[in-house]
């Protein structure tokens, strides 16, 4: 696995499309060097047809919780360890994974996200464009 912390590292990810309540998924984390178990407790279909899979990797205390979102060809994903928040994008079998820490480590969340724009000068009636409407 690739070393770029700050892009996240490299996985394979199998198909999750076919699992369903009480399935289990194994799944890697290079950052961690460890595999976690987990089993699917819900799983939603949303209008435009991508499957909503959620569950724990500690069924017994319900404290580390994996949400997928499976798409034809993408699938993408939030899920806790004890160790941290991780997301994950996949296509087709392929993707990166990402601490949580490492995507807000540079933000400045004392600056605003968003830009208001300035308000354009009305225009007159003389004006190219303009007049009364």
């Amino acid at each position: 696995y690739p070393l770029s912390e700050s892009k996240g590292r490299e996985i394979k990810l199998n198909d999750l499309s076919v699992h369903g309540v009480g399935e289990e998924i194994d799944l890697y984390i290079p950052q961690e060097n460890r595999r976690y178990r987990g089993e699917v407790v819900k799983v939603d279909v949303t209008a435009a047809g991508n499957r909503v899979l959620s569950g724990f990797f500690d069924k017994e205390m319900r404290r580390y919780r994996f949400t997928f979102t499976v798409g034809e060809s993408q699938t993408f994903g939030t899920l806790q360890t004890e160790q941290g928040r991780y997301q994950l994008e996949v296509r087709n079998g392929i993707g990166r994974i990402i601490s949580a820490a490492k995507i807000i480590q540079n933000l400045d969340f004392s600056k605003p996200d968003y830009v208001i724009p300035k308000r354009r000068e009305t225009m007159g009636k003389d004006a190219v464009g303009g007049g009364s409407r």
